[in-house]
């Protein structure tokens, strides 16, 4: 078996790539802490169908009463909000509990 001096790609290029191998620089560890953090303290949501919630209102910055329809995907919701078609909440982050 023969062995070379040189990495391959050197062969085949004649030019040596310096590639940064070592990913975890110090932005990579802020971020993955953000995350552990993010993880251990946001909360599960979760609607049952005919929950009352509040819907944010995009155009005029603020919330709409609700009732869930109907689950879409594991965190989307239809949402029938009176006076507006079937609503979609994409995510949890768009519709809050309606208490009182």
């Amino acid at each position: 078996m023969q062995t070379f001096s040189h990495i391959p790609v050197f062969h085949m290029y004649a030019t040596i790539y310096r590639i940064k191998l070592d990913l975890d620089t110090k932005r990579d560890i802020e971020i993955w802490k953000q995350k552990i953090y993010h993880d251990n303290k946001s909360k599960s949501r979760e609607f049952r169908i005919g929950e009352e919630v509040w819907v944010e209102n995009e155009l005029n910055r603020g919330w709409n009463p609700g009732i869930i329809d109907h689950q879409t995907g594991e965190l989307s919701y239809e949402v029938l909000v009176p006076g507006k078609k079937t609503e979609a909440c994409e995510s949890t982050k768009e519709a809050k509990w309606r208490y009182g």
